[in-house]
């Protein structure tokens, strides 16, 4: 009827879940475990919970990222795992979040563990490794998980459009030590084919 209930609660699930997705960092466990909650309880009335945007959403602002939300809202892995403009998966945004990687780190291996591909490239046609080698400070352990994943590292798209390769990248990395930046080049110049090949 018209007084609250059938596809208004729906409606207001999905909001609530869109308004929670881009909500403030959320630093304390006991946040995080009510965040958690809330979700956990609003997933099963919304029919959009597991539209890529809303992972991206939460992706692209919680350093802090929860595996258990993250199982809540994610989008089955392939094509259609992309969300917005740039049509990024959401490997693309969480190695685009600086602050993800570093506190937390194992979201970039749940997101490997459940089939999420490393060679679907964006809009733009860059790969989830040439967004993470072009963002400031690339991890050496990233590069290696993605590549063995079967990632070809040949002839990438780089972010600002023009084609280039992993090795490429590397060199023009940033906000690296001198030892990590050798320790990148050396694993990527591994990776290129020898002249002989």
């Amino acid at each position: 009827g018209a007084g609250g209930g059938g596809l208004e609660g729906f409606d207001s699930a999905t909001l609530l879940l869109q308004h929670l997705s881009h909500a403030r960092e959320l630093i304390s466990e006991v946040e995080r475990d009510s965040f958690l909650a809330v979700v956990a309880s609003l997933v099963p009335f919304s029919p959009d919970a597991r539209k890529p945007e809303l992972l991206s959403a939460y992706l692209s602002t919680q350093p802090l990222a929860d595996a258990r939300v993250i199982e809540l809202l994610a989008p089955p892995p392939g094509p259609g795992c992309t969300s917005g403009e740039a049509q990024d998966t959401p490997l693309h945004v969480v190695l685009r979040n600086k602050a993800m990687i570093t506190r937390s780190p194992e979201v970039v291996e749940w997101l490997l563990g459940r089939g999420f591909p490393v060679d679907l490239p964006n809009k733009a046609g860059v790969l989830p490794l040439a967004v993470h080698l072009s963002s400031a400070h690339p991890e050496l352990d990233i590069a290696k998980r993605l590549h063995r994943e079967g990632l070809d590292v040949l002839n990438m798209a780089h972010p600002e459009g023009h084609t280039t390769t992993a090795l490429h990248m590397g060199a023009e990395a940033s906000g690296l030590t001198q030892d990590e930046h050798l320790a990148l080049l050396e694993f990527l110049t591994g990776l290129a084919p020898s002249r002989g090949d």
